[in-house]
């Protein structure tokens, strides 16, 4: 049983190439979903999407961290939590202050011209 599926395998693979072949190829350029087709524009707009709901999370946890602190009424565990999540918030704003920076530089080092770039 074992050897008769590993030749039903074998030919499966082996036929693979032709129906690759047969499959018609889907022509970006008539029906792009994409304003344009270059991979440093992808990123930039990925890059700018993730820094507008990153500064929503941000503001809401600066929110959360400021209603644990004062909620805390001494109790030293609650204001703790609420200085480390403060402290998570603010890390996460310096990281979104150089998310555009690190791709260029990720750019950069794919060799990709940043004369081009308007992120």
């Amino acid at each position: 049983m074992k050897i008769r599926l590993r030749y039903v395998t074998y030919a499966a693979l082996a036929l693979l190439p032709s129906l690759a072949a047969a499959q018609e190829v889907y022509d970006l350029t008539e029906h792009n979903p994409l304003p344009s087709l270059s991979f440093s524009r992808l990123l930039c707009t990925a890059a700018n999407v993730v820094v507008s709901l990153g500064l929503v999370v941000v503001v809401v946890m600066i929110g959360i961290a400021g209603i644990m602190i004062l909620t805390s009424r001494g109790n030293e565990q609650k204001r703790t939590g609420g200085k480390k999540a403060l402290e998570t918030a603010i890390v996460g704003f310096l990281i979104l202050l150089l998310a555009k920076s690190i791709i260029l530089v990720i750019l950069g080092f794919l060799g990709v011209p940043l004369t081009s770039m308007t992120c």
